[in-house]
């Protein structure tokens, strides 16, 4: 709670200072965090997929860390109230061919930049990762009170979905998010890039947690 509210006090100290480069490190921030969440996402569904039993000791952890979704919706809100500093594209003059701004490259990709499309690319996104991550989570929970075999092949199955939307929206998400900051560069890869950094950061995190867990007597 306490690091909570001085995060709130340094956020509100910053917007007031400078809101536009406020903006771009509250993205940043934002996006390290759903980084994290989404690597935690992918270990899971992986291990279920490849029926893994080396990482049941540890797997509570990134099946805590996916709870996360719902809450990073919420903190993505200020993330809206910048989109006119942070993205470029929201200019509607850049699209007015009677403006002396109006850019020929981002008119033809009107029908993908704007905002409606944009806020329920967004929406559709967090819907997927949180019932994904929900279903996994709740079956990890009741697996733990009643060993049923049947749980087991539920989460593979949910996890074989899991996995190719959780590969589609991550990728757009990355292009959404980061890429769009400047509307006239591209990459094929950048997803990749993306879910990549999103693995290696998670699997930092489960080593340290884990240190953390042992140090204190809480994991064997």
């Amino acid at each position: 709670l306490a690091i909570g509210i001085a995060g709130l006090v340094i956020s509100a100290v910053g917007w007031a200072t400078d809101s536009h480069q406020f903006y771009f490190s509250y993205l940043i921030g934002w996006t390290f965090c759903l980084s994290l969440t989404l690597g935690a996402y992918f270990f899971v569904v992986i291990q279920h997929l490849t029926k893994a039993r080396w990482s049941v000791v540890i797997r509570r952890i990134p099946e805590a860390l996916i709870w996360s979704f719902p809450l990073l919706a919420v903190l993505g809100l200020p993330i809206i109230f910048g989109m006119h500093d942070l993205y470029h594209w929201t200019h509607l003059e850049l699209f007015d061919p009677a403006s002396p701004e109006y850019d020929p490259i981002l008119a033809g990709k009107e029908g993908y930049l704007n905002m409606p499309f944009f806020m329920a690319r967004m929406a559709f996104y967090f819907i997927v990762w949180t019932f994904v991550s929900f279903r996994l989570y709740t079956l990890s929970i009741r697996q733990d009170v009643t060993p049923e075999a049947g749980i087991t092949a539920k989460q593979r199955k949910i996890s074989a979905i899991g996995l190719v939307l959780g590969g589609i929206t991550t990728a757009f998400a990355a292009m959404d998010i980061l890429m769009s900051l400047d509307p006239h560069w591209f990459s094929t890869i950048f997803g990749i890039y993306f879910f990549a950094g999103s693995f290696m950061a998670i699997m930092a995190v489960m080593v340290l947690v884990s240190m953390l867990l042992q140090r204190n007597g809480m994991l064997n």
